[in-house]
């Protein structure tokens, strides 16, 4: 596929300035770049690149002074990021691919195929499956009984897609996704280790753990218009009700979403965002990379987290959160307090000193300082105290 600057122009409505007859078959990078190929250049601190590129055309801004670099022709949008999204989807490899049924694909006899559907070497479509008219399906791909999936979808090599699992259009899956993988629900009969901790804040009284019983799941994945998702994620379905994805939410590869959790429109999940069950996401959330979301946990609308955060508590809309840098505590005074446990059989006095956090340069020679002082036989405080029979230790 090829297109002149002029066709490019006409059909993005983006100012041109130049020859509109040179003929563009791709985009390169300004050190690779062929005569026939554009490059980008949507700020000046990427002029330094042109100087040297065999390129005739680039995709710039509007004002951009292209006639300087020595091109021949220039496209000037006024929002280059944006339109520079729009001239890339004319050139995907993957926009235009040809419609075939490859002769290894296992398809059932009530399945509804639509016009214009790829679908690659090795894939499996069960019972009562709808796939939508321009959907392409690569190579190895499952999809489950009564699933739904919309027109002009785009799925690569190694999805799978579990029963009842209802997609909409435009939707691209990349790598080894798994969309309806049952959630992780388990319960035990006793009052196991985990009701405890929840229950009391962290304070334990011994262990009492049964075996668990798995909860199955019942529901599936309700997933909107022009979704994207990453390589290599996972979303589970709901144990009842669906697990949802809202129209025009984007997630990255290596994410994970819980049970039962809804997630709004147009949201961003990046890299490692792990969502546990029966969370609430907003609409235009951005969860940056390795964030994580307890469970039953709501997030509101127009929230965005810096990376590493973790979200155990209800956030408001509109809201930034990220996780706050480390500091060394400092205490004005001596502070005192005091346990009743019934269950010690000698009281138990504890000295304790602020320090600095994990991985703190100073970290390594404080432990060092912990340890004569207090860790063994020999420390300072095991020879004051217990040598002399003030304590017991």
């Amino acid at each position: 596929m090829s297109y002149t600057v002029m066709e490019i122009s006409q059909a993005l409505n983006i100012p041109y300035e130049g020859d509109g007859r040179i003929r563009i078959v791709s985009i390169s990078s300004p050190e690779n770049a062929r005569p026939d190929q554009m490059v980008i250049a949507t700020s000046t601190k990427y002029f330094g690149e042109l100087k040297n590129t065999k390129a005739l055309v680039a995709f710039m801004y509007n004002g951009a002074d292209w006639k300087a670099l020595g091109l021949k022709a220039a496209l000037l949008p006024d929002q280059p990021r944006l339109k520079m999204s729009e001239v890339f989807n004319m050139y995907d490899k993957n926009g235009q691919l040809d419609p075939i049924i490859h002769d290894t694909a296992i398809i059932d006899p009530s399945a509804k195929i639509g016009e214009n559907v790829s679908i690659g070497a090795y894939c499996i479509i069960g019972k009562g499956v709808t796939i939508g008219k321009g959907t392409f399906l690569d190579t190895n791909i499952s999809i489950a009984d009564n699933c739904f999936i919309g027109n002009n979808s785009l799925i690569f090599s190694g999805v799978k897609v579990s029963t009842g699992v209802t997609i909409g259009s435009n939707f691209r899956c990349s790598f080894n996704t798994v969309i309806g993988s049952d959630g992780f629900s388990f319960v035990s009969s006793a009052d196991d280790n985990i009701k405890q901790i929840k229950r009391s804040l962290g304070k334990r009284r011994g262990t009492n753990q049964s075996k668990y019983s798995r909860i199955a799941s019942f529901g599936s994945v309700d997933i909107g218009d022009d979704v994207e998702i990453g390589s290599n994620c996972s979303i589970d379905s709901g144990t009842i009700k669906n697990t949802i994805v809202g129209d025009g939410t984007k997630i990255d590869n290596l994410v994970h979403i819980g049970h039962n959790v809804e997630i709004g429109a147009d949201t961003l999940l990046c890299g490692q965002v792990g969502i546990a069950g029966s969370a609430i996401i907003g609409n235009r959330v951005v969860l940056a990379g390795q964030c994580g979301v307890g469970d039953h946990t709501k997030v509101g609308d127009d929230v965005i987290a810096g990376g590493a955060t973790k979200i155990f508590s209800n956030i408001p809309k509109g809201t930034s959160v990220r996780n706050l840098p480390k500091k060394s505590i400092r205490l004005s005074s001596d502070k005192y307090t005091s346990y009743l446990d019934p269950y010690a059989g000698a009281p138990l006095t504890v000295i304790a000193f602020p320090t600095v956090p994990k991985f703190h340069k100073d970290e390594p020679a404080l432990t060092i300082l912990a340890s004569i002082l207090g860790q063994s036989n020999s420390s300072r405080f095991y020879q004051k105290f217990v040598r002399t029979e003030k304590a017991y230790s």
